[in-house]
């Protein structure tokens, strides 16, 4: 598999009625074969799709959707479609952006946008194409012609189960993504590994196994993404987990980090080495109340595998989810005055003369 990094109940069909749902409502209106061309109205955007020409209506009202023009916001008109007919597009008052992904501009009606004033829409078209549109019959009068592309982010936070896991150990990691671009997203979505150091920020150390593969994520569409990967190879540490994208383009592909929501495209989680030094430090390290709400204690003691020698706890982290240090401080008195943290999870990281220990902690 390649690596995500590398680059980085149908009623009333008739020739020309409507197919209706919950949902949606789609035209045959291809020209002479209606098949040929379909219409689908849902949410406010009209997507034209299909191979060939569309029909052209000698009268507005004839249109289809005539009587739901002034709700269409969005016009998405696929490759393949070859003619734009008369009144296509007819008092679409509420059209604010036009996606039209054929390479090259299709023959359009001058009556296709009447009623609509297109110099305040955008026009959106391949990049490899922008200059025919500038010069083309109607599609130039659009007040802004700008590039068609896909805009995979994040709809929720990332969430990793367990948050602290066990070298050689699964986890579960989820997201949900939104394409919120003008076009189809198609190549693979999986998830990714830094780490971070205040001298060197954030470095890529791979992705794992656990990719999906796209073939035709539309624009305004949202998924959910469920990764089941393992811990296997990893060294004991704290880790950030992004999910990336790297489109199917073969020629030049092109790949980069899911975007964020609000603010943030990544989470932390800690893998954790429960043999040797680490399980000793978990089973003489006593953390609570766990959910905590003010004062969280923090107690060690004297470890007989390690030849009686007390455990001395020399400071301590509390981090986010996002990695930023929110409470660092000495331990006195065994306890750490957590009351001005927000409710959320968070890890604790205390470093003892013996190594380290990381919990994960409510408030």
């Amino acid at each position: 598999m390649k690596k995500l990094f590398l680059l980085f109940a149908l009623t009333g069909i008739m020739t020309m009625g409507a197919v209706q749902n919950a949902q949606a409502q789609t035209w045959q209106i291809g020209s002479p074969v209606a098949s040929s061309v379909t219409a689908t109205l849902s949410g406010g955007t009209l997507t034209i799709s299909g191979m060939g020409d569309m029909t052209s209506w000698g009268i507005a009202s004839y249109v289809p959707w005539y009587n739901q023009s002034a709700t269409i916001t969005n016009v998405v008109i696929q490759q393949g479609v070859t003619n734009i007919g008369m009144y296509a597009f007819y008092y679409c008052t509420a059209l604010t952006e036009v996606t039209n992904l054929a390479q090259t501009p299709q023959v359009i009606n001058g009556n296709a946008f009447d009623g609509v004033n297109i110099s305040a829409c955008t026009l959106y078209v391949p990049a490899a194409s922008l200059t025919l549109y500038q010069n083309a019959n109607v599609w130039q009068d659009f007040g802004n012609i700008g590039t068609a592309t896909f805009n995979l982010q994040l709809n929720s936070e990332i969430t990793v189960t367990p948050s602290v896991i066990p070298l050689g150990g699964s986890f579960t990691a989820s997201a949900q993504v939104k394409n919120a671009g003008t076009v189809p997203f198609a190549g693979d979505i999986g998830p990714v590994i830094f780490t971070y150091s205040e001298v060197n920020g954030y470095e890529y150390l791979g992705d794992f196994a656990d990719i999906k593969t796209e073939t035709d994520f539309a624009a305004g569409a949202q998924k959910d993404y469920t990764f089941i990967n393992n811990t296997a190879g990893m060294e004991a540490g704290t880790y950030y987990l992004a999910v990336m994208w790297q489109d199917d383009n073969q020629e030049n592909p092109t790949a980069g980090v899911v975007g964020p929501y609000n603010g943030i495209n990544m989470v932390m989680f800690t893998v954790t080495d429960e043999s040797g030094i680490n399980e000793l430090l978990r089973q003489n390290i006593k953390v609570y109340p766990n959910p905590v709400k003010d004062e969280l204690n923090i107690e060690s003691g004297v470890s007989t595998a390690l030849n009686n020698q007390e455990v001395r706890v020399e400071n301590v982290e509390i981090v986010d989810l996002q990695g930023k240090t929110v409470i660092s401080t000495s331990l006195d008195n065994h306890s750490i005055n957590v009351s001005s943290l927000s409710a959320g999870v968070y890890f604790l990281k205390i470093n003892t003369d013996k190594g380290e220990h990381t919990v994960k902690i409510v408030k």
